[in-house]
């Protein structure tokens, strides 16, 4: 087993995040059996802000035409602070995933956060 790259080249930004959930367009793609990912997650606030951003995590079993869960089969917060603030999160067994960013009921828009990941080397 070994890591990929990471994966985009540059890390992907989503901006302007509020109240109403944005999604990554680089879905991190169908996982092998036993396969997993190291994802990581940067938030860069502007001004002081007190809300933590939520990141969702989406399942589907279809890869055509995915039809998303409603509910993330898991979620994790990021604090505003310390400025910028990394965190990673790891997932396996897993078919088809999508991230969604949010702040829920918060004051705050944050300006971005930036993703990128690395795959294990499973192969089957």
């Amino acid at each position: 087993m070994s890591w990929s790259e990471l994966q985009p080249s540059s890390p992907e930004t989503v901006s302007s995040i509020g109240t109403t959930e944005k999604f990554f367009t680089n879905l991190l793609g169908i996982f092998n059996p036993g396969e997993s990912f190291l994802i990581e997650f940067e938030l860069d606030p502007v001004g002081t802000p007190t809300d933590d951003l939520v990141v969702n995590f989406y399942e589907s079993l279809n890869t055509g035409t995915p039809n998303w869960d409603d509910t993330p089969f898991a979620s994790t917060s990021i604090a505003p602070s310390p400025d910028p603030n990394k965190i990673s999160y790891a997932l396996y067994n897993r078919y088809n995933v999508r991230v969604g960013v949010v702040v829920p009921g918060g004051t705050d828009t944050h300006t971005s956060v930036t993703m990128q990941f690395r795959r294990d080397g499973v192969s089957v």
